[in-house]
């Protein structure tokens, strides 16, 4: 008898859900933010991913390829302004602190609010021992999959 209870329970509680649903409603679609609203786009498909990211106008943007350092970026190390190492792909290889320290200089060394910087990866398999901590206008971009 209890176990009935629960069972037309459970049908009520879903018979309310269905009742309660927008049928106009596509249920691919997600809404955008309240930044978007000035945009054309109300909607957007869950899987655009074209479409992902910021909206913002940006004046410009700095390229850095990680196997390709320039020797005045630098990070302290023991006190001393030390370039940053450049990554390596392969086996055997930690690019974390290449990664982590090139991503410190660029937050503190590049106008983020005007300059979009991309980290250029070039094609390989790069290891990570520890995480890699990102911050604003800042992007990784990858060679491709292929």
């Amino acid at each position: 008898m209890k176990m009935n209870k629960y069972i037309i329970m459970l049908f009520l509680l879903s018979l309310s859900c269905l009742l309660m649903a927008d049928p106009t409603r596509d249920p691919w679609l997600v809404s955008l933010d309240n930044e978007f609203l000035d945009s054309e786009m109300t909607f957007a498909p869950i899987a655009a991913w074209e479409s992902a990211g910021s909206n913002a106008i940006i004046d410009s943007v700095f390229f850095i390829d990680v196997s390709d350092i320039p020797d005045d970026v630098t990070y302290q190390f023991e006190g001393v302004d030390t370039p940053i190492p450049e990554a390596q792909s392969g086996e055997g290889f930690d690019n974390s602190l290449t990664f982590n320290e090139l991503i410190k200089w660029i937050n503190s060394n590049v106008d983020s609010e005007l300059v979009h910087t991309q980290i250029i990866i070039p094609p390989g398999i790069y290891n990570f021992s520890d995480q890699i901590v990102m911050h604003s206008n800042i992007c990784l971009k990858g060679a491709g999959s292929d």
